[in-house]
């Protein structure tokens, strides 16, 4: 990243490199992009698509909870769901409704503090 000319360009890609979840080899070839100005084609990380957003609302109806879902760029789909709570209350019900979705007879609970 040092290799940047301006402390702009380096914040850049430090932010696109974190929110990747790039590898060190793919942070290099981030930055010797940068380097050269030639933007990489953006087909690689799958963009906020009609379909990507109706899942999203259906999650959020479905948790009560907004959702977001971030895809990492490469060849294969990986990603992150992110479901966001405001409270301890409302994390616990989102982890009692997750718990409430598995098949198993277990009956441990899993307790939480922040």
């Amino acid at each position: 990243m040092l290799a940047l000319r301006s402390a702009a360009q380096q914040i850049e890609a430090a932010e696109r490199i974190k929110e990747g979840e790039l590898s060190a080899r793919q942070a290099e070839a981030l930055v010797k992009s940068m380097q050269n100005k030639t933007p990489k084609a953006k087909n690689a990380k799958p963009q906020s698509t009609a379909e990507v957003r109706a899942l999203m609302d259906r999650l959020k109806l479905s948790l009560g909870s907004p959702v977001n879902i971030k895809f990492r760029a490469g060849k294969k789909v990986q990603g992150k769901i992110e479901i966001a709570f405001s409270s301890e209350a409302e994390l616990e019900r989102l982890i009692a409704f997750m718990d409430g979705q598995d098949n198993t007879d277990d009956t441990e609970t899993v307790e939480f503090r922040v």
